[in-house]
């Protein structure tokens, strides 16, 4: 997973909602975070596989257009949503992507709040019992749709972990892989990762290493 940002994102969901796009899909299903449930012992000998993709933030803005349109205060206002001191969020943000958008910004920001931090505090809770093994991984292949403006968003690794680069519906300038060839190298590695995690336990990788999927492979 990508470096953790910055203490003090609130996920807290306990009205239900997340604080940016008003539906928690956990807070449906369980009365308590995730890796508050895993810190107290649940699930901490079965093996753990949780990661991000670099830009998750960016499904949320670029399909609309918003990653170039996008504003210093609507990134103010993002901040705001998820953090006591929007103004310090937004100023550490910036010294970590010093040459980012107000779009790309506020991608970022979006994206630890809904996927990054929880991802990370689940991590490190199963990690510290210290009994099953806790893989992490980050994809951050970038898709070249809506003008390469989608990039590593939420969800554009499920063709790679599911290894359907050919369906059509996911091609093109709107699908989800964009019109650029995507990497099949790239899908048989992590296919082949999960199904050896579900087979086995073990996807491959050694922690504490973060595996990162670039369409490199």
């Amino acid at each position: 997973m990508v470096d953790a940002p910055l203490g003090g994102l609130d996920l807290r969901t306990s009205t239900r909602f997340d604080p940016l796009l008003g539906l928690s899909a956990f807070s449906l299903v369980l009365d308590r975070q995730p890796a508050e449930a895993v810190a107290d012992g649940a699930g901490a000998e079965v093996a753990l596989i949780v990661g991000t993709n670099t830009e998750e933030g960016n499904l949320y803005l670029a399909p609309q257009g918003r990653m170039a349109t996008t504003t210093d205060d609507d990134v103010h206002d993002v901040a705001a949503r998820v953090h006591a001191d929007p103004a310090a969020l937004v100023a550490r943000y910036r010294a970590r992507h010093p040459r980012a958008s107000p779009g790309e910004l506020c991608s970022a920001i979006m994206g630890d709040a809904l996927f990054g931090e929880g991802s990370r505090r689940l991590a490190e809770a199963h990690a510290a019992h210290g009994r099953g093994p806790t893989y992490t991984y980050e994809f951050a292949w970038r898709s070249s749709a809506v003008d390469g403006s989608l990039g590593a968003a939420h969800a554009v690794e499920l063709p790679y972990v599911f290894d359907r680069l050919d369906l059509p519906a996911l091609r093109g300038p709107r699908g989800l892989l964009g019109p650029a060839e995507p990497s099949e190298a790239l899908a048989e590695c992590m296919h082949g990762a999960w199904v050896r995690f579900a087979r086995s336990g073990d996807p491959g990788w050694a922690p504490p290493e973060t595996r990162r999927f670039t369409g490199q492979e």
